[in-house]
């Protein structure tokens, strides 16, 4: 009866909660997954609700549920700027002189990043290759990431060249698209 709902409710806030008892950044593609299950009963609960008697413990448990699954974005974003301000400060020496010159702001910024998918857009000779460079390194040196896990590609031999021997990481593979298609 009204005991097991309760339990359940209880469980789907804590596990939606759990989510962000970690203090990593939060990919979306983690909070999708939780938000793709949870979307079908989202909706059985909605209709539920309004069955509970006002004001009892089920009903004020119930819409804090709906309301934390609804605000899971925002508060995911929430986590993860906070996430990415700490770690900003945490490696400031690491960003200043993990390569030939410090990474400036916006650069820190897009490697400790983590998200699913990043996009860098920004004019010739802005740094780009120095922010890939920087978040290469950064993944294996302090996100632990294995080297043979990440594929750099690029647009020419010259330029996967020129990244492979800048970064010299053994294990880290550095392709042209033509050059991947050939070997897969």
């Amino acid at each position: 009866g009204m005991n097991m709902v309760l339990e359940i409710i209880k469980d789907g806030l804590n596990q939606l909660k759990s989510i962000f008892e970690r203090e990593t950044f939060i990919p979306y593609s983690d909070v999708d997954m939780v938000r793709k299950e949870y979307n079908e009963r989202y909706w059985q609960i909605r209709d539920l609700v309004k069955y509970l008697p006002l004001g009892s413990e089920e009903r004020v448990l119930t819409n804090n549920l709906l309301e934390y699954y609804l605000g899971l974005e925002e508060r995911r974003k929430a986590h993860n700027k906070q996430v990415m301000e700490q770690e900003l400060e945490i490696c400031k020496e690491y960003f200043d002189t993990v390569l030939e010159y410090p990474l400036d702001l916006q650069q820190r910024q897009a490697i400790v990043n983590l998200e699913d998918n990043t996009l860098v857009v920004s004019s010739a000779g802005s740094g780009k290759t120095s922010t890939i460079c920087g978040k290469v390194r950064y993944l294996v040196d302090k996100v632990k990431i294995d080297p043979t896990k990440i594929l750099l590609i690029t647009y020419t031999r010259k330029a996967a060249e020129s990244l492979s021997e800048r970064l010299n990481i053994p294990g880290l593979r550095c392709y042209t698209f033509h050059k991947l298609a050939i070997d897969t």
